[in-house]
C-alpha cells in the first residue's frame, strides 16, 4: 500500500502541500494540463526553488492574470470543479475538502451549509491548490494520507470577517475529531486550506510509522520563521498491506470478593458494552486471599462507558488504565452460504497480502448437525467459499463484495462469473454420470475458477486447495 506521510512540523497551507508534492516528483506540465481543463480563467502556475534553514523546498504560486472576485458558494465550487477532466478519485477528494470547508464555515457563522459563500478559500488560487493537491496524491498512486499533528500558530489574523483567532473558526472546524497542536509563534501556520485537505483526506496519528521510503518532497510557506524550517515534508513509502496499527485502552482491576459467576458476567456485559476483549487473570492478594486481575481492552471512545460499567458492577474502589499501541492485521468478515445455510466467516490478510478465512465455529458445527456430514469437511467447504470471495491473495475486496451473502445456484448452471464463490452441503443430488465412481449423496470440488464448493463424504479425497492452517478444535 502506497502511503503519502505529511509531517506538519511547521503546519501545512495548500500551496506548500502542492509543492511538497511536485518536489517529491509530481510533473508539474501534468499538473499544468489537469488544471487548464478548469472552466475558469485567469491564472498561471509556476514554481520556485527556495531554501528554509538551508533546506531546498519548492513553493507553488498561483499567479491571477485576471481580475476575481473571490466569493463563491459550494454549488459554484461544485461545478468548477467537475466541469474538469480531474480524475474520478482526485474529483471526489476535491469535492470532500470543499464539503468539510463548506461544513466548517456554516459551523461558525451558525447557517446552512448551502448558504455558505467563501471568500478566501473560494478564490481561484485556493481552488486550484486543492484541485491540485487532490490530483497529485492520485497522480503519484497514494492509497492512504498519515499526517502528524499540525501547530496552530498563535495570536490573530485578519480576514474578510476582520481580526480572527488563530487557528480561525474554519481551520478549526475543518480538524474536528483530529488531533492537533495548539501554540507557536504568533502568525498563521495550519490555514483552513491546509486544515480541510488533513481533515478530509488524512488521518492524523503520533503513532511511529515503519515505511519503505521511496521518496520525498519539501514544499515551503512564504516566511522564514524563528524557530524552525518553515516547510511541509511529504514522505512517500510502502507500508505492509497486511498490518494495521491503532491505539486501544486496557483497563484493569483487583478484584477478591467477586464469585466465578459474577465475573462471568461481567466479562459478558463488558463485551456487550463495545469491548475489544475481556478476560480474568487469577491472583493471589494480600494476607494470601485468593482474587482475580480484570481486564478490559476498548477503543479510546469506548473508555469513560466500560469504567462505569466497571464500578457499578464489580463496586471495585479503582481503576488503572493505559494506551497502548498495537499492530494488527486487516481483517474482514463476510458470510458464505452453504445449500440453504448462511456460515459468517472472519477473513485476515497477511503481512504477504494473501487472505486467509476462519469458520464461526457455531454455525459450522449447525450445519454439521443438522446434515450428519463431517465438521471438517463443512468447515473446509466454507474456508474455501469464503477464500474465492476473497481474491485467493489478490487485492483486499471491496466491502460490498465482502458483504454479498453468496447463495448456491441450480447444479446444471456452470456459468457462473468469476469469484463468485457457493457451496453445496451433503444430500444436494447432482444428477452425474452414474459411472463416474462418486457417491452422490455428497458434494465435491470441479476445479471450477468460479469457487464452485462440494462436500466430501469419509473416506473421499479431500480438497486440495483448502486451507489446512486453521480448523476448529475438536
Amino acid at each position: 500500500m502506497r502511503i503519502a506521510y505529511l509531517d506538519c512540523f511547521s503546519g501545512i497551507a495548500g500551496d506548500m502541500c502542492v509543492a511538497a508534492l511536485l518536489d517529491a516528483g509530481l510533473p508539474l506540465d501534468e499538473l499544468r494540463s489537469t488544471l487548464d481543463s478548469l472552466p475558469v480563467r485567469g491564472f498561471e502556475i509556476s514554481t520556485e526553488a527556495v531554501r528554509r534553514s538551508s533546506i531546498h523546498g519548492l513553493r507553488f504560486h498561483v499567479r491571477l492574470t485576471a481580475p476575481d472576485h473571490g466569493h463563491r458558494g459550494l454549488g459554484e465550487i461544485r461545478a468548477i470543479l467537475r466541469g474538469s477532466r480531474l480524475p474520478e478519485p482526485a474529483l471526489v477528494s476535491a469535492l470532500a475538502v470543499f464539503e468539510r470547508l463548506a461544513l466548517s464555515e456554516a459551523r461558525a457563522h451558525a447557517i446552512p451549509v448551502e448558504a455558505v459563500h467563501f471568500h478566501e478559500v473560494g478564490a481561484i488560487d485556493c481552488i486550484v491548490d486543492i484541485a491540485a493537491a487532490c490530483w497529485g496524491f492520485h497522480r503519484l498512486g497514494v492509497e492512504r494520507i498519515l499526517a502528524s499533528p499540525p501547530p496552530t500558530g498563535s495570536g490573530f489574523v485578519r480576514c474578510a470577517h476582520g481580526a480572527m483567532p488563530i487557528p480561525t473558526p474554519g481551520a478549526l472546524g475543518a480538524l474536528v475529531g483530529s488531533e492537533v497542536v495548539f501554540g507557536g509563534p504568533p502568525l498563521e501556520l495550519t490555514t483552513p486550506t491546509g486544515a480541510a485537505l488533513l481533515g478530509a483526506l488524512a488521518e492524523i496519528t503520533t503513532e511511529e510509522l515503519a515505511l519503505r521510503v521511496e521518496g520525498y518532497g519539501h514544499g515551503a510557506g512564504a516566511r522564514e520563521l524563528p524557530d524552525r524550517p518553515n516547510l511541509l515534508r511529504v514522505v512517500l513509502g510502502t507500508m505492509d498491506a497486511g498490518r494495521e496499527r491503532d491505539e486501544v485502552v486496557e483497563l484493569a482491576t483487583n478484584l477478591d470478593q467477586l464469585s466465578p459467576e459474577l465475573l462471568g458476567h461481567v466479562l459478558e456485559r463488558a463485551m456487550s458494552a463495545g469491548a475489544l476483549d475481556a478476560w480474568v487473570v487469577p491472583a493471589t492478594m494480600k494476607k494470601g486471599r485468593p482474587g482475580a486481575v480484570l481486564h478490559v481492552l476498548a477503543d479510546l471512545d469506548r473508555r469513560l462507558a466500560l469504567e462505569e460499567l466497571l464500578f457499578r458492577e464489580t463496586r471495585t474502589l479503582g481503576i488503572r488504565r493505559q494506551r497502548l499501541r498495537r499492530s494488527k492485521l486487516a481483517r474482514r468478515e463476510l458470510h458464505v452460504h452453504l445449500g440453504p445455510d448462511a456460515v459468517g466467516v472472519k477473513c485476515r490478510r497477511l503481512p504477504d497480502g494473501t487472505w486467509r478465512a476462519q469458520p464461526e465455529f457455531d454455525d459450522v458445527k449447525r450445519i454439521a448437525e443438522r446434515t450428519g456430514a463431517p465438521l471438517w469437511d463443512v468447515w473446509e467447504a466454507a474456508q474455501h467459499a469464503a477464500q474465492a470471495l476473497a481474491g485467493n491473495g489478490a487485492e483486499a475486496p471491496s466491502a460490498s463484495a465482502l458483504e454479498t451473502q453468496v447463495r448456491s445456484q441450480p447444479e446444471a448452471n456452470h456459468g457462473h462469473p468469476q469469484g463468485h464463490g457457493h457451496g453445496h452441503v451433503p444430500g444436494h443430488h447432482h444428477g452425474h454420470d452414474p459411472h463416474d465412481g462418486h457417491d452422490h449423496h455428497h458434494v465435491h470440488d470441479h476445479g471450477h475458477d468460479h469457487g464452485h464448493i462440494h462436500l466430501h463424504r469419509p473416506g473421499s479425497a479431500r480438497d486440495p486447495h483448502g486451507d489446512q492452517e486453521a480448523r476448529p478444535k475438536p
